[in-house]
């Protein structure tokens, strides 16, 4: 019988002492191991996550989320890696719904994702998608902002599905703009980040 898969948790963090603990007592039986990178945090959030037996190590942030979670990446030991934001919720889905497909190889996993957002005059939208987020070890990310996975391999739906409120929170625009604007300094033709950009912007 072949061994067991393992799978790691794996989150880039700064100041999310709001959302952590929601974050990690929600998915903590789904992962055998968490692995958690702090790029800067000044609140509770590294003894938030010590609380919750991670495996901690430090980033000087360089305004570059696939370096972030590329060294985050790096510091996991198990065959598969969850990548999740410390705004995203595990709200349906088992370690026994995923056992099979730990078994498989040359396949990324994706997971379904439930946003929300304030609209200009104060309703709540919501959104949803399916994106890859659960990843062999050895794969890794591309891109200074919006990231992606860096991988021609084939995806499956899995049947876990998050919550995120992350864009209910102010600030994160003014941000990922900044980034955009530094990396279409270094590529300006690039379709993604003019795309990226615009959106930002409400076009």
């Amino acid at each position: 019988m072949a061994d067991k898969k393992t799978l790691g948790l794996v989150m880039i963090v700064k100041n999310e002492e709001r959302c952590l603990e929601k974050c990690l007592k929600a998915v903590r039986n789904l992962v055998d191991e968490i692995y958690i990178t702090d790029t800067g945090s000044t609140d509770r959030t590294v003894e938030i996550a010590k609380k919750y037996k991670a495996h901690i190590s430090h980033f000087d942030w360089i305004n570059d989320f696939a370096a972030a979670r590329n060294f985050s990446l790096e510091q996991s030991k198990c065959d598969w890696n969850l990548v999740l934001d410390a705004d995203e919720y595990l709200i349906s889905g088992k370690r026994k719904d995923i056992e099979k497909f730990l078994t498989c190889e040359g396949k990324i996993g994706y997971i379904e994702l439930l946003n929300s957002y304030k609209e200009s005059d104060g309703e709540i939208s919501k959104s949803k998608i399916q994106i890859p987020r659960l990843i062999p070890k050895g794969v890794k990310y591309r891109g200074a902002i919006h990231e992606q996975i860096d991988s021609e391999l084939d995806g499956i739906i899995l049947p876990l599905t998050f919550d995120h409120d992350g864009y209910m929170q102010e600030g994160k625009g003014e941000r990922n703009l900044e980034i955009l604007l530094k990396e279409l300094n270094n590529d300006e033709n690039n379709p993604y980040i003019l795309y990226q950009i615009a959106k930002h912007c409400g076009y």
